[in-house]
Parts: structure tokens; sequence; C-alpha cells
């Protein structure tokens, strides 16, 4: 491997989030002014300020927001909060594994909802007095069931051959959106798993997880898939980052993964690729001063491993900086268009001329003065 990878457009053109955090501030006003209702209320316009009008009845006590292949429902009254979404269907045939699997969940994944089962139908919820509704809690209730629901419906449907409660409300790519980012997926696992094999035959097992890691991000970076991908891409960044598997068992198991992609038709690919409505963002949010916390460690390698020429260390430590950036936040549109035309300028260059681009993107952005 003699060049970075190569780059792909997004399918998505921005990633910045739609949150307000001015409205955040209102909300716990209105809370502690005796007005629970009307701070939850608001609460909703934080996410987003169109969501009342779409998902909210006249009188401002329920609510059905989908979010990914779940909905969101809250119910509101002088007296209790209520919020749940209609999970799954448990199967008969695998009705216990699954439903372990569910209590062991209780316990762990979700904090303050719970997995309730009724008869057959599997629902999320959580209820508490109006009055004990402060806006931090509630926020971070939604985010919870929104991270577990979206997640394991898709993951429980493939294991446990559980069926959804209700259909989700998705609008699938383009004909033509799914044909580039099939070409793009192609070509970026081909060339990782070339590059992969070379490193790992030289023993650079370090470079080798570089690019095996910076693929995996580029490919969600690209697609913003959904359903079981995403799930697939979720698994192997987290075992990927984790610090008890030895790396080559890590590498042996991304390997995997990215060949499995690879594998999907294009219509198996298709299946995953679909626009939903989002309520709480499964990434964090990236402001200026946390992208540049995040960079910092990396940022400041590159600046001495440049001192020794140790070109190809800092163009695939900075890339896959860089990807994994845009896998874990949403970035604020301005500093957004400054990390792409870097990876667009440093898109299959030699490991010289992009180390160099991309230590010059990351320097632009250490610098408050550049986003005033």
């Amino acid at each position: 491997m003699k060049t970075t990878l190569p780059y792909f457009r997004p399918i998505l053109k921005s990633t910045q989030s739609k949150a307000n955090n001015d409205i955040i501030d209102e909300c716990v006003e209105l809370y502690e002014a005796g007005k629970p209702q009307e701070s939850l209320l608001r609460l909703i316009d934080y996410f987003n300020p169109e969501f009342r009008d779409k998902y909210c009845n006249k009188s401002g006590t329920k609510l059905q927001i989908p979010h990914g292949s779940i909905v969101i429902n809250i119910h509101l009254s002088k007296r209790e909060v209520y919020i749940f979404s209609n999970f799954l269907t448990v199967p008969a045939e695998q009705r216990l594994p699954m439903l372990r699997q569910v209590a062991e969940m209780n316990s762990s994944r979700l904090m303050l909802p719970r997995f309730v089962l009724d008869g057959d139908q599997l629902r999320i919820e959580y209820r508490c007095s109006t009055s004990q509704s402060h806006p931090y809690k509630i926020f971070t209730v939604l985010r919870n069931i929104c991270q577990v629901g979206d997640r394991y419906d898709d993951e429980f449907i493939e294991k446990f051959g559980a069926t959804r409660a209700y259909t989700p409300q998705v609008v699938p790519y383009s004909t033509r959106d799914v044909n580039y980012i099939f070409k793009a997926v192609q070509t970026l696992c081909k060339q990782s798993l070339e590059a992969i094999d070379m490193y790992s035959r030289q023993r650079f097992y370090g470079n080798a997880m570089q690019v095996l890691a910076t693929a995996i991000c580029q490919i969600y970076y690209v697609a913003n898939p959904q359903g079981g991908l995403v799930n697939k891409i979720n698994r192997a960044i987290s075992m990927l980052s984790s610090d008890d598997i030895p790396i080559l068992d890590q590498l042996k198991k991304g390997v995997t993964t990215l060949q499995e992609i690879q594998l999907l038709s294009k219509d198996e690919l298709a299946s995953n690729l679909y626009h939903v409505n989002i309520l709480v963002s499964p990434n964090m949010r990236g402001t200026l001063q946390t992208l540049q916390k995040k960079l910092a460690d990396v940022f400041k390698m590159s600046l001495e491993r440049i001192q020794f020429k140790d070109y190809e260390q800092v163009a695939l430590r900075l890339t896959y900086a860089i990807y994994r950036l845009f896998y874990e936040y949403d970035i604020p549109d301005n500093i957004n268009i400054v990390l792409t035309k870097g990876l667009k300028q440093a898109s299959g260059k030699p490991f010289k001329e992009a180390s160099i681009t991309l230590l010059q993107t990351i320097d632009h952005l250490m610098d408050d003065d550049n986003f005033e």
C-alpha cells in the first residue's frame, strides 16, 4: 500500500445536530416554575422544532414520534408521564432464549426504562409522576429507549425470529444512490483487504488495524446504513476498540466483518439503506472544543512522527482519526467542510503528500480563530 484509500462522498450532506442547547435552559425554567407539561413539550422542540407539528395531537397530551425502526409514544397527563415503544412480538419457538436476554438487558442496557411483556407483545416503557419529570431525566429516558430499541429490534429479529410490532416508516435510497454506495463499498473492501493482507504478511499489524478500522468507519460515513448492517459495523468498531482482545484476534474478526460486507449483494445492501426519522441522535454532539480534545493526542503524535519522515504512519492514523469523528459525532457544517476538504485532497495520494495535507487540516481545526 503506497497511497491512502480513495474518498467517496457521503450520502448525507450534513450531520449537524438539530438539537438546540438554549432550549434546555427554558425546559428547566418551565419545570421549576411548576409547568412540567409545558417543559416536556419544549423538550421535544429541543430535539427538533418540527416534531410537535408533525407528531403531537391538538391538546398536546400525546406524541407518536418515529425514531429509526421504532416509534416513541409519549402520553402526558396532569399526574403522570408515560413513555413507551411497542418493541417486538416474541416468537413461540425462541421465546425462552429471547426473554432471558431481555431480562439481562433490563439490568444492563436499560437504565430507568424497562422491558415489559404483555402476552406475546414486548414493549419498552417508563412511567413517572408529572411532578418528577425533570427535563434532564426525560432526556435520559428518551435517549436510552431510542438507543436500545432501534439497535436491538433488528438483532432480535435476526437472532430469535421475532417480528415487528409495526411497520417502520422509512424512505428507501434511490436506485442511483444504492448503485453508488455499492460501488464505493466494493472498492473500499477490495483495496482495504489487499492492504491488510500485505501489512499482515509483513507483520505490520498496527498498520493493518489502522486500515481495517478506517475502512469500516468510512463505509459508515459513505452509506449511513441502518438495520443489520449498522449493527454489524457498531459491533466491529466496539471490538476493534477493546483493550481485552488480542490484536491478532481483533484483526481476524475485523477482516471477517469486512469480507461479509464485501459479499453482500446489491439487493442485500439496499435492504439496509434507507432514510429514517431520528428523535435522539445515536452520536455525540461535536462541538469545536470536543473535537479538538478528541484529536489532541493523535495530532501531537503526528507532529512528532512527521519530523522523522514517518509519512505512512501519520497518513494512516490521521485518516482513521477523521473518519472516526464522523462515526462518533454529529459534526457542525463549518467543521465538516474543513474535514471533507482535507479527506478529498488526501484521497489516493502518496503517503508523504497525504500526511502533510491531513496534518494541515487538523492544524486548521485546532485554531479557534478559524471558526469565529
